[in-house]
């Protein structure tokens, strides 16, 4: 979907990508300030952070900065519904500190991942149809089908070699161009976050579940978890967390 915006008077309008609706438009962050701030980079330019914000020495990747153009009520609907509540949980994920993760805690995490994988894919095109972010919006709940997993990085100070966007290169009939299938993967302090979306045929799995070194929390389990898992993912885990295959 091509998305215009007509600017007058200094006010922006456009059709949101995410209701389809004409909207004054506002700019998202795909991932919020304060997640950044939380893991910031210790020079201008730095491939890696030197501390977290709890002071705790981790050579973590700096967070990446993109936004997208949203209508302003979808803005704040994603802000209020999503970041708020996710926030008190998420952030000593990025520490890495040792906890039980409720179910509860789990969905909070799962709707923002999926939230924060949706708006990536606007500003990384191909992307999802508008009416998967119409479902999305009026459920708050990621589209049918959506898994995301939760590891925890053990390679301080190497960046694995991965990339946010490629197209599942598996079996099916879809016409050439069609998004057949949307991963999300990024390093957020010593959390790693994995999500995928099929789009077309069927399930699949990431290559790094069968080393249980990943915790799926969504679908969703209902089940607490102990946090952090055993295993650690080490940067040819990472690696291995974006290959998928067949479920």
């Amino acid at each position: 979907m091509r998305r215009r915006v007509r600017t007058v008077g200094g006010v922006a309008t456009g059709v949101c990508p995410v209701c389809g609706q004409t909207e004054t438009m506002n700019i998202e962050d795909v991932l919020p300030q304060w997640v950044r701030r939380h893991a910031t980079s210790v020079a201008p330019g730095a491939a890696f952070t030197g501390t977290l914000a709890s002071g705790a020495p981790f050579n973590a990747p700096v967070p990446f900065k993109i936004t997208v153009r949203v209508g302003q009520p979808c803005n704040t609907w994603m802000g209020e519904r999503f970041e708020a509540p996710v926030k008190p949980v998420l952030l000593p994920l990025l520490d890495g500190v040792a906890q039980r993760l409720t179910w509860v805690d789990q969905e909070l995490i799962g709707r923002w991942v999926t939230k924060t994988a949706l708006m990536n894919a606007l500003a990384h095109p191909p992307h999802p149809d508008l009416a998967v972010y119409q479902a999305f919006r009026r459920s708050g709940n990621p589209p049918p089908g959506s898994r995301v997993l939760l590891g925890i990085y053990s390679s301080p100070g190497v960046l694995p070699k991965t990339r946010q966007g490629f197209r599942y290169a598996g079996p099916g009939t879809a016409p050439p161009g069609t998004l057949e299938f949307l991963p999300f993967n990024a390093i957020l302090g010593q959390l790693v976050i994995v999500f995928c979306l099929p789009m077309q045929g069927p399930p699949v799995r990431t290559v790094a579940e069968a080393e249980s070194a990943l915790i799926g929390i969504w679908p969703p389990t209902r089940l607490p978890i102990t946090w952090p898992p055993s295993i650690g993912l080490d940067a040819a885990g990472v690696e291995a967390a974006s290959l998928w295959e067949l479920a």
